[in-house]
């Protein structure tokens, strides 16, 4: 932290499933009178968090075989400015090269979804949602514009650029293809949910955006010393 600009600065530092998971909040700028009433802050995410999952709406067994997602960048600083009346952060370029490959957990290829289910963490097959915390990432870096190619043969060819890879098992025959991430940019502050959805003759892919829940806390500060109590997590 400066002390004569007001600018903490952090430096670029590699954020993905690997990383021990913490959020990391800022407040807005405050300045009054001194004063002994509490004083209001509102407090800002660093980062955004993003979880998938697998709905099978057929009326098919769908067996996930692999599942990846490939080159998210995952490398980045940011400055947080309290100098204004309002704290202006802004995030460093993209290390180059620094990217997120993530795949199945160990030991869960082959993993059954039943008919009309749905697991909301593709990577483990378990039904509960598991967000990963990562630095912002603009929708350039997500979604390509590259297009699916069909032979004259019929053979279909999905762009490399496609950064989501699936191979899946269904009603005795395996395929292999490539989703598109949506063209949105992964927010700071802001939880997304995707889900790849199984439906009749189509892979499709649903984005839902969640609110970034808050849990209450009691803070307990006693006259003997300094010491603070807060419940929940």
């Amino acid at each position: 932290f400066n002390e004569s600009t007001q600018t903490l600065t952090i430096s670029p530092k590699a954020i993905d499933h690997t990383t021990p998971q913490f959020d990391f909040m800022y407040s807005n700028v405050v300045t009054s009178e001194p004063q002994n009433d509490p004083v209001d802050m509102h407090f800002s995410h660093l980062f955004t968090a993003v979880s998938i999952g697998v709905e099978n709406s057929t009326s098919s067994f769908v067996k996930i075989e692999d599942f990846k997602i490939e080159r998210i960048p995952n490398k980045r600083g940011a400055s947080l400015n309290f100098s204004g009346t309002a704290t202006a952060v802004s995030y460093s370029e993209w290390t180059e090269d620094a990217t997120i490959t993530r795949g199945l957990d160990a030991g869960k290829a082959g993993y059954e979804v039943s008919p009309k289910n749905l697991r909301s963490n593709i990577f483990d097959g378990s039904t509960t949602q598991q967000f990963m915390l990562l630095w912002p990432v603009e929708a350039q870096y997500l979604h390509s514009t590259a297009k699916i190619e069909t032979s004259d043969e019929g053979v279909v060819k999905y762009p490399d650029s496609w950064k989501m890879y699936i191979k899946y098992t269904s009603d005795n025959k395996t395929y292999e293809k490539r989703i598109n991430f949506p063209n949105i940019t992964w927010e700071a502050g802001q939880k997304y949910h995707l889900t790849i959805v199984f439906a009749d003759k189509m892979v499709e892919l649903k984005t839902e955006v969640k609110p970034w829940e808050y849990e209450e806390q009691t803070i307990d500060y006693t006259n003997d010393g300094v010491s603070i109590s807060a419940g929940g997590a």
